[in-house]
């Protein structure tokens, strides 16, 4: 029986679930000094001829959610709490959309106001995830892209180590399709949409940063290259943008 299954009602859930999020961590080294998972090489990346990463994201994003909004709760914009369940799942626990999307709406932790339209019910602010998070196991401390400790190569770092992330940033960047972008009142970029990282992609030589493999509920995209150029522009310099990081090792993260 899944979490969820166990526990129907949002008023019993915090209780019921708390066995799950109490669960000893994997470990409480800090990052840098937990190993890293296994190396496997990479073929076919752009611009790279050396490409490696660690773990395996390909293997990985099987087990993601790559769909948001295909439920029967008129709920389509809800790419933050997709991407929380994906964290959720390789923290080795199974909920499905519908059952997380109808908590976070039911717990006030996402819009689920019936007057707007289906593709902006279910968004979230990263303190809402924060919440939905901790409460089925999985903690997590927030990045902010404009911080000038986040870099992609602690990202990455954490990525090769085991670790979960869920990152915000600018849709319209991301896709190069200004249609898809928001901006705040002086027409600066905003983030308005979450994507989850499956791995980071390395320089086997330099262990420069080339990209990263991203699972886009957007696009339907399980296992998605982005060029660290690309991603740059769509996170860094974003109003809110930020990476939402595992405080552990993932239980369902393998190498």
């Amino acid at each position: 029986m899944s979490v969820f299954e166990a526990i129907r009602t949002v008023p019993e859930q915090k209780s019921e679930v708390s066995e799950v999020a109490n669960r000893p961590p994997e470990t409480t080294k800090e990052v840098a000094e937990q190993p890293l998972l296994s190396k496997m090489e990479i073929k076919d990346v752009p611009n790279c001829t050396n490409a490696i990463t660690h773990g395996n994201p390909f293997e990985l994003s099987k087990k993601m959610d790559s769909q948001q909004g295909d439920t029967d709760l008129r709920m389509r914009g809800n790419c933050g709490i997709v991407s929380a369940r994906n964290l959720i799942a390789m923290n080795g626990v199974n909920i499905s959309e519908r059952n997380l999307t109808k908590y976070a709406s039911e717990a006030g932790l996402c819009e689920n106001s019936k007057r707007l339209p289906a593709n902006e019910r279910g968004g979230t602010k990263s303190s809402e995830r924060q919440e939905l998070l901790e409460i089925f196991g999985v903690k997590t401390e927030k990045w902010m892209a404009t911080d000038s400790d986040t870099t992609l190569d602690k990202i990455a770092d954490a990525l090769d180590r085991g670790h979960g992330g869920i990152l915000s940033l600018n849709a319209g960047i991301l896709y190069d399709n200004p249609n898809m972008s928001a901006v705040n009142a002086e027409g600066k970029p905003m983030s308005n949409h979450v994507v989850t990282l499956l791995g980071a992609v390395r320089d086997g030589t330099s262990n420069e940063v080339k990209g990263f493999y991203i699972c886009d509920s957007g696009t339907g995209e399980a296992c998605k290259y982005v060029h660290s150029d690309r991603l740059k522009k769509s996170f860094f310099s974003v109003e809110n943008a930020c990476v939402q990081m595992s405080k552990e090792r993932m239980r369902g993260i393998e190498g």
